[in-house]
C-alpha cells in the first residue's frame, strides 16, 4: 500500500467515525551497523522499519495507535484503536495539531542519493580502513576495542486535518572507535567520532589518527592533590555538559516546574560570554531537517544570549498552554509513542579564541579531555560530580596528563564561569560546543 492510498483509507475511515481532527505520522527507515575487529567483521546488522501512526482529537481527548503493516485492515484497526483510546483520555483543552503555515520547505542538503547503490563491500572497507587508521599512528597503539560503521536513511511524512503535508527524505553516516594504547604496564584509551550525511564526507582517517592521539597523549596519566584552579573543557567534554543542561531549555520541564530555568526568562543566567541557540536547520548538527515531528517548519531559536535567557524550546502542545507559537521542537523518539518538546541542534556559539589561545590565558590549571558519568548530574538542583582526565597546564603548555580526577559543582554556575569561548566547534550528535574556559572550579585529586 502506498502513502497516498494509506492516507485516503484513513481519512475515509476517520470521516465515517466523525472525526475532523487527525495527525498521520508515515516513517519508512533503513539502517545498517557494522563493527569490525583485526580487519574481520565482527558484527553486521541491517534494520528495516515501515510503519505509520494516527493521532486523534475527538471532544478535546487525544486517541493515539500505530501499526508496521501497510494495509486496509491495518488502516482501519489503527483508526478504530485511536477513535477507542481518545474515549479513554482525559479532556485538555490545549490538544491541537499545527496550521499548515503556508511556506514551502526549505531547501537543505542531507540526502545522499547515492548512499543506497554504495556496495556493502565499500562500507565494510570503510570500516577497516577506521581499524587500520588507528592502529598505524604509532606502535605502542596495540588493539582497538570498537570500531564501527553505522548509516540511516529514512523517509518521514506528516499529514494533518489542518493542512500539513510534507514528506522529507535524510541519509546519515557515521563511524567511531576506542584505540588503545600501551606503554610498559601503562595503558589509555582514546574515543573519536564523527558523522556526515554523505558516505563520501565521512573521513574516517581522521577519527581514526583523533582516537589513537588521544590514547598516546594520555600515557603516564598521573593523579595530582585536590585544587581549585582554572578549567579548560575541551569541545567533547563541553558538550556533554551542554546535553545534560539541555532538558531545562525545554518548556515542558519549566511547565512542570522541573527545569533549572524555571521563572528567569530576561535574566542573565549564564557568563555574558555565552550564546546558546538550537537550530533545526543548522548545516552541522545530526538532527537538520526540514520540519520536526508534528510538521512545523524548523527555525533557529535563541535560547542565551549574552548570557541572557531569551526563552524555550516548544512544540504545538506546550505554546497552546503559555499561549505563543511553537518554535519547530516536536520530536520523535519512535513511531510508537506521541511526539514530544525535544531539542534539535542545540549549541554554543563559537568565539575567536583558539584552544592554544586558551591554554594560553589559563597559564597554571587543567586541560579536561575526557569526562565520565555526566548522565548522574541531578537535573533539578544541576548538582554534579564527575570522573575526568586530561592535562595539566602549567606556563600555558601542557605539562602532564592527568587522570583518575573529579570536577564536582553546579551546572548552571559552571556556565556562569565561562570566561573565554573557543572557535573549535564541534558536535557530538545534536549536540555541539566550542572549547570553554573556566573561572576556577574544585577538582578532587589524592
Amino acid at each position: 500500500m502506498d502513502r497516498e492510498t494509506l492516507c485516503k483509507d484513513m481519512k475515509d475511515g476517520l470521516a465515517g467515525r466523525g472525526i475532523a481532527k487527525f495527525e498521520i505520522y508515515i516513517l519508512d527507515s533503513r539502517s545498517l551497523s557494522i563493527e569490525v575487529k583485526n580487519q574481520e567483521v565482527d558484527s553486521y546488522h541491517l534494520a528495516q522499519e515501515h510503519a505509520f501512526s494516527l493521532r486523534v482529537i475527538k471532544d478535546q481527548r487525544m486517541g493515539f495507535s500505530y501499526s508496521t503493516r501497510f494495509s486496509k485492515e491495518s488502516a482501519a484497526k489503527v483508526v478504530e484503536d485511536a477513535v477507542n483510546g481518545s474515549s479513554n483520555s482525559a479532556r485538555d483543552e490545549f490538544y491541537g495539531f499545527p496550521e499548515h503555515a503556508g511556506a514551502t520547505l526549505p531547501l537543505l542538503s542531507v540526502f545522499d542519493p547515492h548512499l543506497s547503490q554504495v556496495p556493502k563491500e565499500e562500507k565494510i572497507e570503510k570500516a577497516m580502513h577506521l581499524e587500520r587508521s588507528a592502529l598505524s599512528v604509532d606502535q605502542r597503539i596495540k588493539k582497538v576495542r570498537k570500531c564501527s560503521y553505522g548509516e540511516t536513511s529514512f523517509t518521514v511524512t506528516v499529514v494533518n486535518s489542518e493542512g500539513v503535508d510534507f514528506s522529507q527524505e535524510k541519509t546519515l553516516v557515521n563511524a567511531s572507535i576506542m584505540a588503545v594504547a600501551e606503554d610498559g604496564r601503562d595503558s589509555q584509551s582514546g574515543w573519536d567520532y564523527d558523522f556526515s550525511y554523505f558516505f563520501d564526507r565521512l573521513t574516517v582517517d581522521k577519527i581514526g589518527t583523533g582516537a589513537a592521539s588521544r590514547a598516546l597523549e594520555i600515557l603516564g596519566a598521573q593523579r595530582i592533590k585536590s585544587v581549585k584552579c582554572p578549567v579548560i573543557l575541551d569541545n567533547f567534554s563541553a558538550a556533554q555538559f551542554l546535553e545534560a543542561f539541555s532538558p531545562s531549555f525545554l518548556a515542558e520541564s519549566v511547565q512542570k516546574g522541573k527545569s533549572l530555568l524555571y521563572g528567569k526568562v530576561g535574566k542573565e543566567i549564564f557568563s555574558p560570554v555565552l550564546n546558546i541557540v538550537d537550530d533545526g536547520r543548522y548545516p552541522d548538527g545530526a538532527a537538520t531537517s526540514c520540519f520536526d515531528g508534528e510538521g512545523v517548519l524548523r527555525q533557529s531559536t535563541s535560547l542565551i544570549q549574552e548570557g541572557v535567557l531569551k526563552g524555550f524550546l516548544y512544540d504545538t502542545y506546550c505554546a497552546r498552554k503559555d499561549g505563543v507559537a511553537s518554535t519547530g521542537n516536536s520530536a520523535r523518539g519512535s513511531f510508537r509513542v506521541p511526539p514530544s518538546v525535544g531539542v534539535s541542534n542545540l549549541f554554543i556559539r563559537k568565539g575567536e579564541a583558539t584552544v592554544d589561545d586558551l591554554i594560553l590565558a589559563l597559564g597554571q590549571g587543567i586541560l579536561v579531555t575526557d569526562i565520565m558519568g555526566i548522565h548522574t548530574a541531578d537535573p533539578i538542583s544541576g548538582d554534579f560530580s564527575v570522573g575526568m582526565a586530561g592535562f595539566w597546564i602549567e606556563g600555558g603548555s601542557k605539562s602532564f596528563p592527568l587522570k583518575g580526577m573529579a570536577l564536582s559543582g553546579n551546572l548552571i554556575d559552571l556556565f556562569k564561569k565561562v570566561k573565554q569561548v573557543g572557535s573549535d566547534i564541534r558536535f557530538l550528535g545534536n549536540i555541539g560546543s566550542p572549547s570553554l574556559l573556566l573561572a576556577p572550579m574544585d577538582v578532587s585529586g589524592e
